[in-house]
C-alpha cells in the first residue's frame, strides 16, 4: 500500500493504493478499519485547521 497526499484546493486528500485483493482488510468488518483510519486524519487535521479525506484506489 502506497499513501499519497494530493492538495485539492483547501482540502489534501490522503489516496491509498492497494492491490485489489488487500482492499477488504483496509475497509474491515463493515466498513469500521476504513472509519477509524478517517477519523484518525480528520482529528489530526482538525487540530492544524485543515481539510482532509481518505480515499481508496484499486492498482
Amino acid at each position: 500500500m502506497t499513501v499519497t497526499p494530493v492538495e485539492q484546493g483547501n482540502q489534501t486528500l490522503f489516496e491509498l493504493r492497494m492491490h485489489p485483493t488487500d482492499v477488504g482488510k483496509i475497509i474491515g468488518k463493515q466498513g469500521a478499519t476504513i472509519q477509524a483510519i478517517r477519523s484518525l486524519t480528520q482529528v489530526g487535521a482538525a487540530k492544524r485547521g485543515i481539510r482532509c479525506a481518505v480515499e481508496i484506489i484499486e492498482d
